[in-house]
């Protein structure tokens, strides 16, 4: 598989992990090259291991590159620069173990090493292949698949009736009893924010509060086979409404309701979080029936669980992982390398950062993040969570210009109970519209091919930005004849 003239891929696979069979005239170089490896000509890189890319100058990142790799001209002369691929430590040759040690691994900037062998600046029509280091897998940047006759393709939204929908006002009655209530602006009367349970659970609802006595440890089902486990599940799954007017977007509401949307989201991971039993909490918002909304009335959505998800594990793993090994939160040095850097950077406010991630899974996603280090969101002040419902707000409408009627999620990342107040946790917030299909290779596979280039989008976010605020900029004026 050929990537681009600098980068090969050599692919590593099968149940015991055992090498393709290096034939032809690339056998003899390989081989030779094997005893070269003491020589620095690899790179460890978790379990990728890169041969021969490094900097001009030799000097490389030295803070990124653990010291005893060097990075000097005379490696990078003349090597064919391939990627090698696998989850065995068997099926790394001889020469490369003592640099494959998870002892020795450390945490490589691997946007910096892809740089330096093509350029700055990405190529808009090839493909290649990023590495997303905090959730360690590769995507396929692959920007000629927009020429695709489906891509982007826009379906007009389903009509909705409103005066069936049970989430407006005047039909409270249709949901269950409201857990918590966010009282309309003085003057108004009503509500502005309903918090009820989900009438249709995916995690067993509960009360509010959890048993203090009792066995509070999982209770496992026996079986006869390891390989079907089960177990009970405890927790809680409630819906924010947004609105009580029957809009089907955050942008459609002022900015002042939406602040008191993401201070009902902080309030109830606040209060889940506090819970005996929980361990785990995420707010997430299905915007449009592509992202899972089953009814289109403005709202989100909390799930509460008594276990902590594998992949969020994991990735809390990889945070500590580099805070070992760099003395550093993994995101405090992402949200400064993207603020220098600039070409993904879509918005910076005082307390917060907007970016286009470099290894995005999908077309138009965006990561924003607290500049200052923080674990969980639910501990965010005032001040915080108002600047960022006015950041997400200028977001959705963004989104909206560059992908009209397109579907739209967002996840709220924060502090599990192992990992509350951790300097190596950053909370964060996930966003993505829902432009293309993952079909048959991405799930097959779990590697995303991406039509959109991360700086693509963020120049075309911020193209929208601009043109957002010069209308509202004519609309304030026009207001104030």
């Amino acid at each position: 598989m050929r990537l681009e003239s600098a980068l090969q891929l050599e692919v590593r696979h099968g149940p015991g992990g055992q090498p393709h069979r290096w034939t032809g005239r690339h056998r003899g170089r390989c081989d030779a090259r094997i005893d070269r490896c003491r020589n620095r000509d690899w790179i460890p890189h978790g379990r990728v291991f890169t041969a021969g890319l490094g900097t001009s100058d030799g000097a490389g990142d030295r803070r990124l590159y653990p010291p005893e790799i060097g990075m000097g001209p005379n490696r990078v002369a003349g090597h064919a620069g391939r990627l090698v691929v696998g989850t065995q430590r068997s099926a790394i040759p001889s020469g490369l173990r003592r640099y494959a040690s998870p002892a020795r691994s450390r945490p490589v900037a691997i946007h910096r090493i892809i740089a330096n062998t093509m350029g700055d600046a990405p190529n808009p029509t090839s493909s290649e292949m990023r590495y997303d280091w905090l959730a360690d897998r590769w995507v396929i940047m692959a920007p000629n698949r927009t020429r695709r006759p489906d891509d982007f393709r826009r379906l007009p939204p389903p009509a909705v009736d409103p005066s069936q929908c049970p989430f407006c006002a005047g039909r409270e009655a249709e949901t269950p009893p409201e857990i918590a209530v966010y009282p309309a602006p003085q003057g108004k009367g009503g509500w502005q924010v309903r918090v009820v349970p989900n009438k249709f659970p995916a995690v067993q609802a509960n009360s509010d509060t959890w048993p203090v006595t009792g066995n509070s440890a999982p209770t496992w089902i026996p079986r006869d086979i390891d390989l079907y486990q089960r177990r009970e599940l405890t927790g809680g799954h409630e819906v924010i409404i947004e609105s009580p007017q029957h809009f089907t977007s955050l942008s459609q509401l002022e900015q002042g309701a939406v602040a008191t949307v993401f201070h009902a989201f902080r309030d109830r991971l606040y209060h889940w979080l506090e819970q005996q039993r929980i361990a785990y909490a995420v707010v997430f918002k299905n915007s449009g029936l592509d992202a899972g909304a089953s009814l289109a009335h403005v709202h989100s959505q909390l799930i509460a669980t008594d276990t902590v998800p594998a992949d969020v594990l994991r990735i809390d793993q990889r945070m500590q992982l580099f805070l070992q090994t760099e003395s550093e939160c993994v995101l405090c040095r992402m949200a400064a390398s993207e603020i220098e850097q600039g070409v993904r950077l879509v918005e910076q406010t005082a307390r917060l950062v907007a970016f286009c991630p470099f290894a995005s899974r999908l077309p138009g996603s965006i990561t924003v993040l607290p500049l200052e280090h923080s674990s969980g969101f639910e501990l965010a002040d005032d001040a915080t969570i108002e600047e960022l419902a006015l950041l997400m707000y200028r977001l959705i409408r963004q989104l909206e210009l560059c992908y009209p009627d397109a579907a739209y999620n967002f996840v709220i990342h924060t502090a599990h109970t192992g990992t509350r107040n951790s300097p190596a946790f950053h909370w964060r917030i996930e966003m993505f519209p829902r432009l293309t299909k993952v079909a048959g290779f991405e799930w097959g596979s779990e590697c995303y091919i991406n039509p959109v280039l991360p700086e693509t989008a963020a120049e075309r976010l911020r193209q929208a930005g601009h043109i957002i605020a010069e209308q509202d900029d004519r609309a304030h004026h026009t207001s104030n004849r």
